[in-house]
């Protein structure tokens, strides 16, 4: 852009992946990687660092978590004294690390991404990172826990602007919320959640809300129910698009739609989470 600084590009380019993110990832990652690829041969330090977090973004989104790693790990090493960017990639490398399966490494990162952000009085990123260490917990068949860092964090949001922070939250705490059975509670929460994504024009967050109502609606028998929330969702985002939990729950209500007879499943609960399965059985 003529006329801006790096940082200003730096921005406007990061804006572009993430508007493309709002509609598909695919789209986002390709944008990403033109990003990157065009900061590398012309961009100075603040620029690849930027295209390295947006990469590494879209490959975290999209499934591919050890190159989201190598991505996130570079853009820290060139941000040595930018303490509250190496935060939230500390922050982010909670998920990353979780997703891997290296629980001890996903721990320190959110130890570290703690300190920082109390260190500056970060008082956003730190309930943010309360809730990725939620999302931890609750991997880590710690729903209790995770419930206690979903509602800090909901308390923290609620007094301010960010309605996207507080929609993750609602819909975090819903999973949560599932698989301690409280289906009432999860229920208003996936709407409060769906409604703010579908104000701000985030479709796929708004398909993942309409998924957990379908689950919760699968779980509690209603059927007929899930299959019209799904005839509402399915077509708006494609199937490879998704983790591969998500795609198991999609099957599950495809076969239980007709509510047949007899079903004959092999490991129909592979991909999810422990409780997840502990609540399907």
């Amino acid at each position: 852009i003529a006329g801006s600084s790096e940082k200003q590009v730096a921005l406007a380019c990061e804006r572009l992946v993430q508007g493309a993110f709002r509609v598909s990832i695919r789209r986002g990652l390709g944008i990403a990687e033109r990003f990157y690829e065009r900061a590398q041969a012309h961009g100075g330090k603040t620029l690849i660092q930027t295209a390295c977090r947006s990469l590494g973004r879209m490959h975290h989104f999209s499934g591919a978590h050890r190159l989201a790693l190598r991505y996130y790990v570079r853009a820290r090493a060139l941000c040595p004294d930018e303490k509250l960017i190496r935060g939230r990639i500390d922050r982010t490398l909670i998920d990353i690390h979780m997703y891997l399966g290296d629980i001890k490494a996903a721990l320190r990162s959110g130890r570290a991404a703690l300190r920082t952000f109390a260190a500056l009085d970060a008082q956003s990123d730190l309930a943010q990172t309360r809730v990725n260490l939620g999302n931890l917990y609750h991997r880590q068949d710690q729903p209790e826990q995770a419930d206690l860092l979903y509602r800090d964090a909901i308390s923290y949001f609620e007094t301010t602007d960010n309605k996207l922070a507080l929609a993750k939250c609602f819909y975090n705490r819903a999973n949560v919320l599932v698989q301690l059975f409280q289906m009432d509670a999860a229920e208003s929460l996936y709407n409060r959640a769906l409604a703010i994504y579908n104000e701000s024009g985030y479709e796929l967050d708004a398909c993942d809300s309409r998924y957990g109502l379908a689950w919760l609606w699968l779980l509690t028998g209603q059927f007929h129910k899930a299959l019209l929330e799904l005839s509402e969702t399915a077509l708006k985002r494609k199937l490879r698009e998704y983790s591969t939990g998500m795609k198991r729950k999609l099957g599950l209500l495809l076969a239980l739609q007709g509510d047949p007879p007899l079903l004959i499943f092999d490991e129909p609960t592979e991909g999810l989470d422990p409780l997840m399965q502990e609540a399907f059985y």
